[in-house]
């Protein structure tokens, strides 16, 4: 009985490690704040502060060159994601303001999206 409770046990881990693996490493990431510290603008990027599994779905903001956001199990599963940049990567660019890296809109008509939108697309 109790060789059936760890095979089944394991079992249910090998089968749900993409959904926890996904929840523990946004929990993770999420607990650590994002370092905005900048003097000039070349201390900072446009980078993903999200653990993505397609880079096209990823979350980014303007950051410290040093940053790099905490997604200690890796991309749970292989995918084949769509091709392309996600839009803050293309739509925004990293500055240094009053000593924090902020981001700001590389487009001519601000209006068709908000920096907003770019950052945390729906």
């Amino acid at each position: 009985m109790k060789k059936r409770l760890i095979i089944l046990l394991i079992l249910i881990l090998i089968l749900f490690y993409p959904f926890y693996s996904v929840i523990i490493n946004k929990s993770l990431n999420n607990l650590r704040a994002v370092n905005k510290d900048c003097t000039v603008d070349q201390d900072c990027k446009m980078f993903y502060t999200d653990c993505f599994v397609c880079h096209i779905d990823s979350k980014g903001q303007a950051v410290n060159i040093n940053y790099k956001p905490l997604c200690p199990l890796g991309k749970p599963f292989k995918m084949t994601c769509p091709e392309g940049k996600p839009l803050w990567e293309t739509s925004l660019k990293a500055v240094c303001e009053d000593n924090k890296c902020t981001e700001e809109l590389l487009m001519e008509e601000p209006d068709l999206l908000t920096k907003k939108q770019l950052i945390y697309p729906e």
